[in-house]
């Protein structure tokens, strides 16, 4: 039976079954399984959309729970870390590095279809040029990115992803934009930099509120993530900053002033980051409260939610995710003890599991090239 969600009162459903923003469709099965997860649909498509989907489940239902479970299951592999005293070895970044390296296309990217927008990606080439092909993988990427269906009309735009051939997507996500700031600074592209930071500035709302994605004139939900990356991205934190903090819990809440009892660890890695630079006790309280909400010390890592149970959960949602987990140990590297012995036995427990993945690998070989004093890159263009 149909069932409407309201995402300001339920922003952990709609971060788990509308990462796009909303308005959003999902379409479960009976025990909660995402089948078809998309965005607005006209009444003609949504009726292709239930079609295709009644089909599915009535010829494939038991495989589309085995791929499910079986996604599951490499899910809780991920939360059977193994740590270790101290932060991993600079071995790991340069085989991540590595990995991007020889699978890119020789004309620029990695020859995806659709073409996807690397950013993380992007961002670990640009901080690591000391790894042999990275400099020259990164400049054809960003050349083909320019030039290729990711890029926008408007100076600065750049889309999340697009079919060969067909107009991209017009998707927006700022949290990507802030990480190909950082890479086009990386590599001395004032005008490509100036012109994005133009851009990430032109999506700051009330207060300095970010959506989480942009569909041609349509913002989607203003979050803490989103708005503090651009902040750490820009270097500043906006002028609404304080209304993002619970002063029950001294976490940051998913909305700008929006009472809820849902947080969320992306929130308070992305504020966490940001505000490292401007208030290091700010910093230090925040990180005290993050580790008494969300750490397992069996993990051991940081929980992705701190909330009621929700009325069910999606059997791929891991339950200690890795760049969440890796953007927040990150900064609090920086922190001292304990907070960074925490950190580098956090990043340790997760370097078996992604060690040769390739772009998955990308926000935990970022950490670990930031604790090892790799920083952000040169400063605001």
């Amino acid at each position: 039976a149909p069932e409407r969600v309201d995402a300001d009162r339920r922003p952990d459903l709609a971060r788990r079954l509308a990462p796009g923003g909303v308005p959003a469709l999902a379409i479960l099965a009976p025990d909660g399984t995402p089948l078809v997860a998309t965005g607005y649909a006209p009444p003609s498509v949504l009726r292709e959309i239930l079609r295709s989907a009644a089909f599915q489940w009535s010829t494939r239902s038991s495989m589309i729970l085995a791929e499910a479970r079986r996604s599951r299951e490499a899910v809780l592999e991920l939360t059977s870390l193994r740590p270790s005293r101290g932060l991993p070895d600079e071995g790991f970044v340069r085989a991540a590095v590595g990995e991007l390296v020889e699978s890119a296309d020789p004309s620029g990217g990695w020859g995806e279809s659709p073409a996807q927008l690397r950013a993380a990606s992007l961002r670990l080439l640009a901080l690591r040029p000391d790894v042999e092909g990275a400099a020259e993988t990164l400049a054809r990427a960003l050349a083909a990115l320019k030039r290729g269906p990711l890029a926008g009309a408007e100076a600065g735009t750049y889309f999340s992803d697009a079919e060969d051939g067909d107009p991209p997507d017009t998707l927006e996500r700022p949290a990507e934009l802030a990480d190909l700031l950082v890479a086009f600074r990386c590599v001395g592209d004032r005008e490509a930099a100036s012109r994005l930071e133009a851009r990430l500035r032109s999506l700051r709302g009330p207060g300095g509120a970010v959506p989480v994605a942009l569909a041609g004139p349509i913002r989607h939900l203003e979050t803490a993530e989103s708005t503090f990356l651009v902040a750490e991205a820009l270097g500043d934190l906006p002028e609404g900053f304080p209304a993002f903090f619970d002063p029950a819990t001294g976490l940051v809440r998913h909305r700008a002033g929006v009472d809820d009892p849902v947080f969320h660890l992306a929130d308070q890695a992305a504020a966490l980051a940001a505000l490292l630079p401007h208030d290091r006790p700010a910093a230090g309280r925040l990180a005290d409260a993050v580790t008494a909400h969300f750490f397992s010390p069996g993990a051991p890592a940081w929980r992705d939610r701190l909330g009621p149970p929700v009325e069910f959960e999606p059997l791929d949602t891991p339950a200690f995710p890795v760049d969440d987990n890796a953007r927040l140990a990150g900064a609090v590297l920086h922190l001292g003890t304990p907070h960074a012995d925490r950190a580098e036995s956090v990043l340790s427990g997760f370097v078996d599991a992604y060690r040769g993945l390739g772009h998955p690998a990308a926000r935990l070989a970022l950490a670990i090239t930031r604790g090892r004093g790799g920083g952000n890159g040169p400063a605001p263009v």
